[in-house]
């Protein structure tokens, strides 16, 4: 471990001077000053988003809920709507259990089915042979998946059809939100 002022690191002819040594020392002191305020400011943001998350998609929707209001006009003009958006995100626990219930509810048009190879760097020429070699010279894997939005927009066409659907089981919710929108 070098001591202070241990110059060994340097060549005998290029050895710092005080003064720049000082320079370095005062970048460093900036450096670790930035680094403490944009961790302050870092965490201040968290708190702030935190807050406009809980505005937007639980208080204002809530109150206007149990007010009976979709949407409001303010004094100055602005509109002010609550909708709600559906977010889904299949736990990989429940992913076989999902793609089987979408079978069996008639759904399974929504499945995709995916097969994926391997190939080295060089295997070009091997790959426009898969056709016939497939099964026998490559590492296969097959599986299943559901493209995101195609799956929520189908949650969201069942929930409007008053059709009964997992939520739970493919991570699903229905999430709030507030817009407000300036006058016009």
């Amino acid at each position: 471990m070098a001591m202070p002022n241990d110059y060994s690191a340097f060549e005998a002819d290029v050895a710092p001077t005080g003064v720049e040594l000082s320079q370095v020392v005062s970048l460093i002191h900036e450096l670790e000053e930035a680094e403490e305020l944009l961790a302050i400011c870092q965490a201040e943001f968290k708190r702030i988003q935190e807050r406009v998350r809980a505005l937007s998609q639980h208080e204002i929707p809530t109150l206007m809920t149990e007010i009976g209001m979709s949407e409001f006009r303010m004094e100055d003009g602005r509109k002010v709507t609550v909708g709600s958006k559906v977010r889904c995100s299949i736990p990989k626990a429940n992913y076989a259990e999902a793609m089987r219930w979408l079978d069996e509810a008639g759904h399974g048009g929504l499945i995709k089915r995916t097969i994926t190879v391997g190939f080295g760097r060089d295997s070009e020429d091997s790959a426009h042979e898969l056709a016939e070699k497939l099964a026998e010279e490559y590492d296969v894997k097959e599986g299943q998946k559901v493209e995101p939005m195609t799956m929520t927009a189908h949650i969201r066409q069942q929930l409007k059809d008053g059709e009964a659907f997992p939520m739970e089981l493919f991570g699903a919710y229905e999430q709030k939100f507030t817009k407000v929108a300036a006058s016009k």
